[in-house]
């Protein structure tokens, strides 16, 4: 008897044991359950945080480049183009999201100087809006079609990258621009005797192989095959048909 009474007490001080147990555990969710709520909330309002500050400083980039482009350029859309241009180079080159909104930042912002680099590696959006802004530069000089072409050639492998400068090519005569000159785009392996050379030969690290207006032959063909199996070719021409 004794000994069942025994029992019972222990099995009555387990069971409130538990019961203790089971309050602490609930009061341990639900203290973890707000913590939860309160992080969703905070995340939350992070987030609309960094989207007001990123709208913020879309506006304010925006109108830095617009008064720059109306003081310096006396054309308030001057940098609008210039991005536009070095967003479609950026894709051309199918570069990420984060590159092209970078390019579309530095071209709003260029004429202003704010983002000049000296002493340091020249990124690949930068030589993105210096050729953009070069072109539109010499268009809002009223050159022809065949003028640009010469001059962008000019300063490939310089001031402004040849590789930029083939895409750049490639989305003009997509968009005819050089319709009126009867100037194509070709590859290296569309090279003909005969051909007129519009733009210069480089290779992708910027070395002219041939200037522009030079007349193509089975020699000078052979060599730009050859080296382009060592070092490649920016596989972007323009010829006069």
């Amino acid at each position: 008897m004794q000994e069942h009474s025994k029992a019972v007490s222990t099995s009555k001080h387990l069971w409130h044991m538990f019961k203790e147990a089971e309050k602490k555990l609930d009061h341990t969710m639900d203290q973890l359950q707000t913590l939860i709520s309160e992080r969703k909330k905070n995340v939350e309002e992070i987030k609309k945080l960094k989207k007001r500050i990123k709208s913020d400083s879309g506006s304010a980039v925006e109108s830095m480049g617009f008064i720059s482009s109306s003081i310096i350029k006396k054309d308030g859309s001057y940098s609008v183009k210039v991005s536009k241009l070095a967003r479609a180079l950026c894709e051309e080159m199918d570069l990420s999201a984060e590159k092209v909104l970078r390019a579309d930042i530095i071209a709003r912002l260029h004429l202003t100087g704010l983002l000049s680099k000296k002493g340091k590696k020249v990124s690949m959006e930068t030589r993105i809006v210096r050729s953009a802004a070069y072109y539109y530069f010499l268009y809002s000089k009223d050159k022809t079609a065949n003028e640009i072409a010469v001059l962008l050639d000019s300063k490939s492998g310089n001031s402004l990258d040849p590789n930029v400068v083939s895409v750049l090519y490639r989305i003009l005569v997509r968009k005819d621009f050089f319709s009126n000159s009867n100037v194509i785009n070709i590859g290296i392996k569309d090279l003909e005797p005969g051909m007129n050379l519009v733009s210069g030969i480089f290779s992708t690290r910027g070395a002219m192989l041939l200037p522009s207006g030079t007349v193509m032959n089975k020699e000078f063909i052979q060599k730009i095959v050859s080296y382009n199996e060592g070092e490649a070719v920016v596989n972007t021409i323009l010829i006069r048909r």
